[in-house]
């Protein structure tokens, strides 16, 4: 039961989609698939430092378009995540896809890295801050992990 209700919402939310949309959660989900796979085989810093290399020398996409905006991307990129039926997202690979998808366009965002010290252990998260703003996470939340260098 909990598979169709999943399903449903899911299905729902593809709907609601507009046809621009299209285009980069198809890409995102991609994406998505790759780094979760990959971050399986590669050490992250290897994975990160070749394809962003890789990104930088690539043509910029939708130059001036309304799929380059940061704050759009993030969300598209959540979309996709969710839309997954059978990979299970992590933060971690959220933001590297979303990095790797802005620096194609020619916005440069940072991965950080963060740990939560609480009574049953260590928890980390992952995310990406333009400008040293975070994209798509609460500044609130943000502020209680301590960032690794």
């Amino acid at each position: 039961m909990a598979f169709w209700k999943s399903a449903t919402l899911k299905a729902r939310k593809a709907r609601q989609l507009s046809p621009a949309d299209v285009f980069p959660i198809l890409e995102a989900w991609f994406t998505l698939a790759f780094f979760n796979l990959a971050l399986r085989r590669v050490p992250l810093e290897r994975l990160q430092g070749r394809l962003l290399q890789r990104s930088s020398g690539m043509r910029t996409l939708a130059a001036g378009g309304q799929a380059t905006k940061p704050a759009r991307m993030t969300r598209l990129v959540g979309v996709a995540a969710s839309l997954h039926p059978w990979l299970r997202m992590t933060c971690l690979c959220r933001a590297l896809a979303l990095q790797w998808m802005l620096s194609r366009r020619g916005i440069l965002p940072v991965l950080r890295l963060g740990v939560l010290n609480h009574g049953s252990g260590v928890q980390g998260h992952a995310w990406l801050e333009l400008d040293g703003v975070p994209l798509g996470e609460d500044p609130a939340i943000l502020e209680r992990f301590s960032r690794l260098t």
